[in-house]
């Protein structure tokens, strides 16, 4: 019941956490990042194939499906590189299946405006 609740969230994480503070394992993690991202563009949730993708950069990387953070939990698809000692990286998935992101001008309207425009034009 928990994992279906997760389908009504109106937003959806990715957090990749770094095996170390380390220069290579902070690079290591924007790279796993990006390739997540490449990946959930294409196939939402294939949690398979970003493992996949993120162990050809780290061949110790995992990924699972939590909610995080503990107190507003979202559905967050964790990739833990390593230990999972390192700071962590933490975006939204899918902008766009909610709205936030769009192509279309954003065009604000006045219902003050309007109702003159419409007594007087």
């Amino acid at each position: 019941m928990r994992s279906l609740s997760c389908l009504l969230f109106r937003s959806w994480q990715l957090r990749v956490v770094a095996n170390s503070d380390s220069p290579r394992d902070q690079r290591d993690k924007i790279r796993v990042r990006d390739a997540a991202l490449q990946i959930a563009r294409r196939c939402p949730l294939c949690l398979g194939r970003m493992t996949a993708a993120a162990r050809a950069i780290d061949p110790s990387a995992r990924a699972r499906l939590v909610l995080y953070p503990p107190h507003a939990p979202r559905p967050t698809v964790l990739l833990t590189l390593g230990k999972g000692e390192g700071h962590n990286w933490l975006g939204m998935l899918f902008p766009e299946l909610f709205g936030l992101v769009s192509s279309e001008p954003v065009v604000f309207r006045s219902f003050l405006l309007e109702q003159i425009r419409r007594w007087f034009f």
